[in-house]
């Protein structure tokens, strides 16, 4: 919070004052990331997985209009990307396909990344995944 305090004179001497308190966000956007699914069997492969990222501004606004990449590293298989644009704040990439053939158990993730632009910090987040 900043407060402004404001004071006034007229020609006559008559003064008024005012105090405004400013309250502004951290500076930093903040990127929430969700995966559809965090535990998969293995067994259960090929399936299907949504993504989503919620993307809001310093002010605690949703941001609209960025573009994200996602990204998703299953273990055991190639890093995949996918780029979308906010809307309402929100980017999806959804029905992402793992494959059965050369998956793993192990640990994988899933990334974002959004570029705000000039004068702000890139905007990202990382959630785990486990094939068992």
């Amino acid at each position: 919070t900043n407060r402004i305090e404001i004071t006034t004179e007229d020609a006559a001497g008559n003064r008024a004052s005012r105090t405004l308190n400013v309250v502004r966000g951290d500076g930093v956007a903040e990127a929430r990331l969700a995966i559809s699914r965090q535990k998969i069997e293995l067994g259960d492969l090929p399936l299907s997985v949504n993504v989503r990222l919620d993307l809001t501004d310093p002010n605690g606004q949703p941001v609209n209009g960025v573009t994200v990449v996602f990204s998703i590293s299953p273990p055991g298989l190639p890093t995949e990307t996918y780029e979308a644009v906010t809307v309402d704040g929100s980017a999806r990439w959804d029905d992402v396909a793992i494959p059965r053939e050369g998956a793993v158990r192990g640990n994988g993730f899933v990334t974002a990344r959004a570029e705000l632009g000039a004068g702000f910090a890139a905007a990202s987040a990382t959630k785990p995944f486990t094939i068992e």
